[in-house]
């Protein structure tokens, strides 16, 4: 798990809680952050990115304290997998806006996903080749 937000000094911050457990998409994901936020003048918002590698810790971060701004969530994870993924974190911290990642194989279900709960999608894939 990477610093807890409290450690991030900037008047206006987004935090990002990603749950992840490929350490390759994680970094794919925290160089596709840190590229937009080098693009950003000043005096607008950073991203401060705290990363999980399974849905239970997200999940007990989420309870810990009201402070992610947006979930960027996997749907294959060490404890969890597919739809039931998504559905889990929608029962369990309801209203916290959420980007469904996918990979190639599970494109279609992430499509159901935002589909059910008005959610959008990033393609992993899609990440890799726009850098």
């Amino acid at each position: 798990m990477t610093a807890p937000f409290a450690t991030v000094s900037a008047e206006r911050v987004i935090r990002v809680l990603l749950i992840e457990d490929n350490p390759a998409d994680v970094d794919l994901i925290r160089e596709a952050l840190d590229e937009a936020e080098l693009g950003v003048s000043l005096g607008t918002p950073l991203v401060a990115l705290e990363h999980v590698a399974r849905l239970a810790d997200g999940l007990t971060r989420l309870r810990a304290a009201d402070d992610v701004d947006i979930v960027l969530l996997d749907l294959s994870l060490p404890d969890s997998h597919g739809i039931e993924t998504f559905a889990r974190l929608e029962r369990e911290a309801p209203g916290v806006p959420t980007i469904v990642l996918s990979g190639l194989a599970d494109e279609a279900l992430a499509v159901r996903a935002v589909r059910e709960a008005h959610r959008t999608t990033w393609s992993k894939a899609r990440l890799m080749a726009s850098r």
